[in-house]
């Protein structure tokens, strides 16, 4: 086995971007067009896959053949950290009477396969697959035995990336403490998996309410909340196609707006081993040293009356309570906000309050 082989191993636990020629080199080793790892204990699935595969995993997972797969099965009831050939579980005539084979693999060029499966801590499994062409033959004894000479290197490899994964979790909500933000990591579905200090200590905006679901008590910001899960998993089926969100939290008597952040996890390099979709980052808007009219007047080249509606929706009053603070028309104080946006290339309003609240935070310092 080539050092060089092991070394790029070992590299993609500290490197994530890493597996992918990682595993090519491996399914090279033995004759493979390319290799899948996927984390199967993980209800989303996460995936690396390497160009000779990745048509053909698109249309795996895009096709529904995860349902009821035979392959899956006999790697799973197998022994664990081994790699195992496909020919060693099934006959040619099994084969042929499988869809699988028969209708997926075999139409595009693929039917013979090798396979590992990994457990590792907080009940994760892991598993790698080595796809080769049907015309190449299949994978035999002499190929498991140059796979299984590293797969104790992977499952190292695969635990100490598991275990970065979850400090570069720690990390991050350990340093938005430090700014004295409350911050909690998130399931695709809004279930807190982690939160600092801050976000723990509670807040009268929101409450962890059953099964650790994070609730938020204004019903505006509640709904804005569910509809941000909502489309930045309709962005993709994978965390890395997730898309963030930003939305107004409205105030209260004795209590500021505040703006929240939805931030897709996998902009940390999180997501392979982690079920962490999402960090969640509340930013509290000061009214006392906040941005006056005439700041914001001056900073976005605004008219007075622009002005003074975006300072009313900076302080988290919808439009329609703000058209009606300044006594003009909802229609007029829509046709306003399309102007302030237009003047300052911006394309919602949330965009427009996230800017506003970044130049609070340097008037606030």
């Amino acid at each position: 086995m080539p050092d060089t082989i092991i070394d790029c191993i070992y590299e993609a636990a500290a490197e994530p971007a890493a597996w992918e020629n990682a595993l090519d080199r491996l399914a090279h080793l033995v004759g493979a067009e390319g290799a899948l790892l996927v984390n199967i204990s993980d209800e989303l699935m996460p995936l690396i896959t390497t160009p000779g595969v990745r048509q053909l995993y698109s249309d795996f997972f895009k096709q529904g053949w995860t349902a009821d797969n035979i392959r899956t099965k006999a790697l799973l009831s197998a022994s664990k950290s081994k790699f195992i050939s496909d020919v060693d579980q099934f006959s040619h005539e099994q084969m042929c009477d499988e869809p699988l084979y028969r209708d997926f693999l075999w139409p595009r060029g693929f039917g013979f396969a090798a396979g590992v499966s990994f457990d590792l801590p907080q009940e994760k499994i892991i598993a790698i697959s080595i796809e080769r062409k049907r015309d190449s033959g299949p994978i035999e004894d002499k190929h498991l035995d140059l796979l299984n000479s590293v797969g104790r290197d992977l499952r190292r490899s695969l635990i100490l990336a598991s275990q970065l994964e979850f400090k570069a979790v720690d990390n991050s909500l350990r340093a938005l403490q430090l700014a004295r933000l409350p911050t909690a990591a998130l399931t695709a579905k809004g279930k807190i998996l982690g939160c600092n200090t801050v976000f723990e200590a509670g807040n009268p905006r929101y409450v962890i309410s059953a099964f650790d679901q994070l609730r938020f008590l204004h019903p505006a910001a509640q709904a804005s909340f569910e509809a941000s899960l909502a489309a930045g998993m309709a962005a993709g089926a994978s965390r890395d196609e997730m898309q963030g969100a930003q939305f107004a939290c409205p105030g209260q008597p004795g209590l500021p707006p505040a703006v929240v952040y939805l931030i897709p996890a996998a902009r940390l390099n999180v997501g392979l081993f982690s079920p962490v979709s999402f960090f969640i980052i509340l930013v509290p808007l000061s009214r006392s040293n906040g941005l006056t009219s005439e700041m914001i007047q001056s900073l976005m080249n605004l008219t007075r009356a622009e002005a003074r509606l975006t300072k009313l929706l900076l302080d988290g009053e919808p439009l329609r309570d703000a058209a009606q603070t300044l006594g003009i028309q909802l229609e007029t104080a829509r046709s306003q906000i399309k102007t302030v946006l237009a003047k300052t290339d911006m394309a919602r309003q949330t965009d427009l309050i996230a800017a506003l609240t970044s130049l609070h935070s340097l008037e606030a310092e």
